[in-house]
């Protein structure tokens, strides 16, 4: 039987994503992640379609919200791109290795 689409896109990643002096874990979903991914849409849609959690509060103290609209809203270009990259970066298979760049 050949290997469905769904199954090789399925499963989730975590690292830890340091911005500002801070830790934040980031888990996402490796399989969404496509050239289209990063060079086709806006930086709010590509975090929403890739990101699981992110462990970033509002000011009132709960997670924001990681739809696209509500990404749109809350974080600054700068670190939805940001965390873009470093989701890219984590993908990235070493040829050498066989491994990611550094998630854990």
């Amino acid at each position: 039987m050949p290997l469905t689409l769904e199954r090789l896109v399925a499963g989730t990643r975590t690292f830890t994503w340091h911005f500002l002096g801070e830790d934040v874990e980031v888990t996402y979903r490796p399989g969404v992640l496509t050239y289209a991914w990063l060079f086709d849409g806006t930086p709010h849609d590509s975090l929403a379609a890739a990101a699981v959690s992110l462990d970033i509060t509002g000011a009132n103290g709960k997670p924001i919200k990681l739809d696209a609209d509500s990404l749109r809203e809350t974080l600054p270009v700068h670190v939805l791109r940001t965390i873009n990259q470093a989701i890219w970066d984590d993908a990235r298979v070493d040829p050498t290795t066989a491994e990611t760049s550094g998630g854990s």
